[in-house]
């Protein structure tokens, strides 16, 4: 967060490097958020030259990319199927299930 810059562990080094230091492609942080057990970092960077990846590619989720199709501008409605379909055909270990399950109470709360 000092240098507005990405670090990270390197297991060949054994040390913590500043990406792009021997490349040149570097990584300027615009975001930093971490998920609710504070185990996970999602960077937003400006990537600096066009290279991130040790493959040459322009990010490391360059075989994901190729695989996923961008998400369906009715995303939403198919979330609210699938609740609907969950709520009429149960599922023993479904999280969906046990919100609904519990009422409006439990899910407000959406804990178990």
């Amino acid at each position: 967060m000092e240098t507005g810059q990405t670090w990270f562990w390197s297991r060949s080094r054994q040390a913590l490097w500043p990406k792009g230091s021997t490349s040149g492609h570097l990584q300027q942080v615009k975001t930093l958020r971490y998920d609710c057990d504070s185990d996970a970092l999602l960077i937003g960077v400006e990537q600096v030259g066009d290279i991130a990846c040790h493959t040459g590619e322009r990010s490391c989720f360059h075989r994901l990319d190729q695989q996923v199709a961008s998400p369906p501008a009715d995303t939403l409605s198919q979330v609210f199927a699938i609740i609907g379909d969950r709520q009429q055909h149960p599922v023993t270990d479904s999280y969906t299930c046990k919100l609904l399950a519990g009422g409006d109470n439990k899910i407000l709360k959406k804990t178990w």
